[in-house]
């Protein structure tokens, strides 16, 4: 027969705190044996006369277990027994993932909502996502709040570590728009390691390949200016994509990025180098437009690609041109503080390790003498 439970006040020894209960593990909340401190023998006493209310209630309902049932409770507290978890815990867990599960939405199904949320980020972004979606078609139908970093890891076996890092900065944006909506609790990137990339060398066209691509450009249209623009004022593909020809001054010579149009929403002035003048100017005279937008948006990749191939160019880097521009400015001018308003950077630091000595200074020269055959000056021929 089991020893019966006594419940009585006893004294502590503490000043504060001088009574005190002894409560077992079999009737405590946590499972574990507890001590209750009271300031007197009186609320000591009340303590004990609701935990025999609280036992004999329990004895009660416990009549109504049957046996299949106390013997399975008695398999679960086995179970728990390692885990140093009681089973009002499990129960509780349990409670919340389900509760969770019932609002919860698919991988699927989030990301389309995220996607429809967020139109106004840039263009690059929004191509990412859509690139992102197909590579996790494993994770499609789960609910998300089920969704564990071993799952997502799983899918993304074989990339390289730079795709790799691309996806997860994606997937950590989306499944942080499911949080915050309540869809799921805990974002599974979290436990997920980025790789080191270690920095690479500034990788730039020669010469020889940057006026191959210009020569492949002279009769693509906009395309003429959208690579001169590129090469010799080193302004992003993207803010090339919302330049207008109303900032680009051929008689005072510069260019104007506006906030609007600028990547960090600071405004520049970039001084037209002379072949970039030159550039435009037989761009202009040969009937180019020249209002609006700089380049035109329809079919702009594959154009930009057959310009490439033409121009033999079959592999190509990332910002190459803006990183040629860098650098071969910086060796024929020397000027770093001019370089880092032009290219629209807050500090010079990073300019100057990444590009001093990026590029010969013969090379340089060889570069800024990369002109059309027959220059037009603009501004003369108008005149007349």
């Amino acid at each position: 027969m089991s020893r019966r439970i006594s419940l009585k006040p006893s004294k502590s020894g503490l000043e504060s705190s001088p009574w005190k209960v002894n409560l077992p593990g079999a009737i405590s909340n946590s499972g574990k044996r507890e001590r209750h401190f009271f300031k007197n023998k009186s609320e000591a006493e009340t303590f004990c006369q609701q935990q025999r209310i609280q036992l004999d209630n329990y004895g009660r309902n416990s009549t109504s277990l049957t046996p299949a049932q106390l013997h399975e409770a008695s398999k679960v507290f086995e179970l728990l027994k390692p885990l140093n978890v009681t089973l009002n815990e499990v129960v509780r867990s349990y409670l919340a993932k389900h509760a969770a599960n019932e609002k919860s939405v698919s991988f699927n199904e989030l990301f389309e909502r995220y996607v429809a949320t967020k139109q106004n980020l840039s263009e690059a972004h929004l191509r990412g996502l859509k690139y992102t979606l197909p590579r996790f078609v494993g994770l499609h139908d789960r609910l998300v709040s089920e969704i564990q970093p071993q799952q997502v890891a799983a899918q993304m076996e074989g990339m390289t570590d730079s795709v790799r890092n691309s996806f997860m900065r994606n997937l950590r944006a989306v499944f942080n728009f499911g949080i915050k909506r309540g869809w799921m609790a805990e974002n599974p990137i979290a436990k997920l390691d980025f790789e080191k990339i270690g920095k690479k060398e500034v990788v730039t066209l020669t010469p020889e390949d940057a006026e191959s691509l210009m020569l492949a450009a002279e009769g693509s249209g906009d395309l003429l200016a959208y690579h001169a623009l590129a090469l010799f004022a080193g302004i992003r593909p993207q803010e090339l994509q919302r330049l207008e020809w109303k900032h680009v001054d051929l008689i005072e010579r510069h260019i104007e990025i506006t906030a609007e149009v600028s990547k960090t929403g600071r405004r520049r002035i970039i001084t037209m180098e002379p072949n970039l003048y030159e550039w435009l100017s037989v761009y202009a005279a040969r009937g180019g437009n020249t209002q609006g937008n700089v380049v035109s948006g329809t079919n702009l990749r594959t154009r930009l690609r057959k310009v490439r191939m033409d121009a033999g160019l079959e592999t190509w880097t990332q910002d190459v041109m803006r990183h040629s521009y860098a650098s071969y400015w910086l060796a024929q001018h020397g000027d770093i503080n001019k370089l880092t308003l032009q290219m629209g950077h807050e500090s010079a630091t990073m300019l100057w390790k990444h590009y001093h000595k990026a590029s010969k200074i013969k090379d340089a020269a060889r570069y800024w003498q990369i002109a059309p055959t027959s220059a037009v000056n603009v501004v003369a021929m108008k005149a007349a």
